[in-house]
């Protein structure tokens, strides 16, 4: 369960066509007596099929069978497999870059709302992009800002969160067949720690668990390919395709726990404790 992110990723997804057909089939038992037109047999579809391969693929990597499934169900509605794949390409996309400050009222939720210190480090990274993420001639245009009060310590949130943005490049053979191929990426700052802060993000200090752990808290919401800490050597393969930048995981391991899952309290407390004997 340390990494939440791709738990979520590959659980998530799937729940999908179950939740549509559901709600389908629902309005349709609630329609007026006098409409005979439904939804049944559309979700015994072929469409139906392709619209849910096309929907779920952001899940997958383009070289995974989940997302190749979307150009053998196109085949049978008559679509081009390779249209299609550049289609749910566009989607998978879409999805990395729906990242920045505009998706959620971090400095709201982090005032007022209850939740999790996970849900909590996931908003507050939200903030570190400035809206909005320019996508124009084929370039992708991202600025980056920093929570008040922080500096170096985040240096390799921001490696992280930089190379988020670098894995849109896996798609870039997906998306030549719809000639949307992405052909560069511009990151101000290019390197290191933005020095223009976000005072909305101030009352990130008022939470106890982030206190000397907001690195590790932060890195905690990124997938592990974002890490540049790829699961198997097929994903290691093509990271080194597009140059992601290295990170130094080494303290992010040890607020993890080494053999066993550590709770929140025990995470932080470990932290806290090897700080202070630091000092």
């Amino acid at each position: 369960m340390a990494e939440i992110p791709n738990w979520v990723r590959e659980t998530h997804v799937p729940r999908l066509e179950g939740l549509l057909k559901k709600l389908l089939l629902e309005r349709d038992r609630q329609k007026p007596a006098y409409q005979k037109q439904g939804y049944r047999e559309f979700v015994e579809s072929e469409q139906f099929s392709f619209v849910v391969s096309l929907a779920v693929a952001h899940s997958s990597w383009p070289w995974e069978k989940d997302f190749a499934a979307v150009g053998e169900k196109a085949q049978k509605v008559q679509i081009k497999p390779e249209r299609a794949r550049g289609l749910a390409a566009v989607l998978s996309v879409a999805d990395l870059l729906d990242e920045g400050a505009g998706r959620c009222d971090t400095a709201t939720l982090i005032r007022h709302r209850q939740g999790t210190v996970l849900n909590k480090a996931h908003w507050l990274r939200h903030a570190l992009t400035a809206e909005p993420v320019e996508i124009r001639d084929r370039k992708i245009v991202v600025k980056l800002w920093k929570p008040p009060g922080t500096g170096s310590e985040l240096e390799q949130v921001y490696r992280a969160l930089r190379n988020h943005y670098r894995l849109v490049l896996l798609y870039n053979r997906e998306l030549r067949s719809l000639n949307a191929q992405i052909e560069r990426l511009e990151f101000y700052p290019s390197v290191g720690v933005p020095q223009e802060g976000n005072e909305n993000l101030k009352d990130w200090q008022h939470i106890v668990e982030f206190d000397g752990a907001l690195p590790e808290q932060l890195l905690r919401t990124f997938m592990r390919e974002a890490r540049n800490d790829p699961p198997d050597e097929k994903v290691k393969e093509q990271l080194q395709v597009i140059g992601l930048e290295l990170l130094d995981l080494r303290e992010y391991r040890k607020f993890l726990g080494k053999s066993e899952r550590l709770t929140e309290e025990e995470m932080v407390f470990n932290k806290l404790w090897r700080v202070g004997r630091e000092e």
